[in-house]
């Protein structure tokens, strides 16, 4: 039977419930942005990232308690972050916690019919094993979708990085520092070290990608999340 799981715990077993229909197949769509400009025929377009995706979910039971329960289901919903469904590793994150249950059918007491409506982040995510390089190296992208990693870098001093033609360059690393592509951060523990790094936030182009170390960089780890439509 095909569960549904938030935060890799499944819905169905929990409460006793079963999808209702297989959900579609969302596709992000993606936004571009038209200028007029003169003395040009036609519009200026130009790419401008990738919508976020509706994702229904449909689902009934059957319980003598069938109130209680639905209400049970609503509160386990409440401050999710990921969905995915058993089939699949892929999971999609759910944008700012937003899930919509709607009203449920309730015709018959025993019995409970309701929909879920998910706002996600428009792509599907696959976590990819770690790499780790203490010289140089190549990770190949499956996806034509940049993915941005994570890259703890562990050295002493001043330590570079390359990723492609993105040099990054960390001065007065103590230990290790975390670079984090995802969320344009870098830090070591709690404290930021974003002053201490130049460059750009690192990610992965479709095909193959050279990475390599320098300076007082002993290694780096690199942790991989492929992003699909």
């Amino acid at each position: 039977m095909l569960e549904v799981l938030f935060d890799e715990e499944s819905i169905n077993p929990k409460f006793g419930i079963t999808l209702a229909e297989r959900p579609v197949l969302p596709v992000s769509q993606p936004r571009y942005t038209s200028y007029d400009v003169p003395g040009r025929n036609g519009k200026l377009t130009v790419f401008d990232g990738y919508d976020d995706v509706p994702y229904s979910l449909r689902f009934n039971y059957i319980d003598e308690n069938a109130k209680p329960t639905f209400r049970e289901i609503v509160n386990f919903l409440t401050g999710k972050t990921k969905v995915r469904l058993s089939d699949s590793d892929r999971y999609r994150v759910i944008s700012q916690s937003i899930i919509n249950v709607n009203n449920a059918n309730n015709d018959i007491s025993e019995w409970c019919d309701f929909e879920i409506e998910i706002i996600t982040e428009p792509f599907e995510y696959e976590d990819e094993e770690t790499s780790v390089f203490d010289g140089s190296g190549i990770i190949i992208n499956p996806s034509k979708i940049d993915a941005p990693i994570i890259i703890n870098v562990y050295g002493d001093g001043d330590c570079n990085v390359r990723v492609n033609e993105n040099q990054i360059q960390l001065t007065g690393v103590q230990g290790h520092v975390t670079i984090d592509g995802i969320l344009k951060n870098a830090y070591r523990g709690n404290m930021t070290q974003n002053n201490n790094m130049s460059g750009n936030y690192p990610s992965l182009s479709y095909g193959e990608n050279e990475v390599a170390i320098s300076g007082n960089t002993k290694y780096i780890e690199i942790k991989k999340r492929w992003c699909w439509r």
